[in-house]
């Protein structure tokens, strides 16, 4: 009877964990909707890439310095519509 007890409150225990991460995950993508592209707002994301290319050509040279071609891709997503779609920054070893 006590192991019946303590699964039952392990699965409630693992159930509650798992709507609090599911809550977690609503919360941060009505955060980033605010970002995204809608039809309202495309004229204004089609001028912002219009007005801001972007290039993801670069070499690396001996010592580990990237050598960008035009402008790098987190540069232009500072700002404007496109900052919702940033890549995240790549950490070095």
């Amino acid at each position: 009877v006590e192991e019946l007890l303590q699964r039952e409150a392990d699965a409630k225990l693992k159930i509650e964990q798992l709507k609090q991460h599911v809550d977690e995950i609503v919360r941060t993508e009505k955060e980033r909707s605010a970002t995204y592209v809608t039809l309202e707002k495309l004229d204004e994301a089609i001028e912002f890439a219009i007005e801001n290319p972007i290039s993801y050509s670069f070499a690396i040279d001996p010592q580990g310095k990237e050598i960008w071609e035009g402008t790098p891709h987190y540069e232009v997503y500072k700002e404007g519509p496109a900052f919702a779609y940033q890549l995240p920054k790549r950490v070095r070893f």
